[in-house]
């Protein structure tokens, strides 16, 4: 049987792009920037990760909600062979955001995570909170972190829900 797909989220359309919005380390005294910016292949989300004033982080974020009994997401990217996080928020757990890896390869591929997958964190650091319900998810996102400096370049053309 095979499982329903929606696609929540098509980045490939200009006003999905325009829907999301940048935080990067500025917001605790970091220089590292962003952009996301449209193309007809989907959205380029890039910038440059500085680790300077105790910095070191770049993130796109979106609402978004899932329908209940969403068991997967598949996230269709392609990249520079770095390690990014998909990231989700709750109302269920403020100040918390859980956080899967995965690494975007030049080829566009997809990836799949399911609500076991996501690690709860503050502030980057795990923390005891309670398991993500994907149908509990206010908002979704992209990470790039953990030290990695320099220049980064993420295509994202659609996220589903499975």
């Amino acid at each position: 049987m095979a499982m329903a797909q929606t696609v929540m989220m098509d980045f490939k359309e200009a006003q999905a792009v325009r829907a999301c919005w940048i935080v990067n380390d500025g917001v605790m005294g970091g220089v590292s920037t962003s952009r996301l910016r449209h193309d007809p292949e989907g959205m380029i989300f890039e910038g440059t990760v500085s680790l300077d004033n105790n910095g070191g982080f770049a993130s796109m974020r979106c609402a978004a909600r899932f329908a209940p009994g969403t068991r997967l997401l598949e996230l269709r990217a392609r990249g520079d062979g770095q390690r990014y996080k998909l990231i989700a928020r709750t109302d269920k757990a403020q100040r918390v955001t859980y956080e899967s890896d995965f690494v975007a390869e030049q080829q566009w591929a997809p990836h799949l995570f399911s609500a076991e997958k996501f690690d709860a964190t503050f502030r980057g650091r795990r923390v005891q909170a309670p398991p993500l319900a994907l149908a509990d998810v206010m908002e979704m996102g992209i990470l790039i972190a953990d030290k990695q400096a320099g220049d980064f370049r993420l295509q994202v053309d659609q996220l589903k829900a499975l």
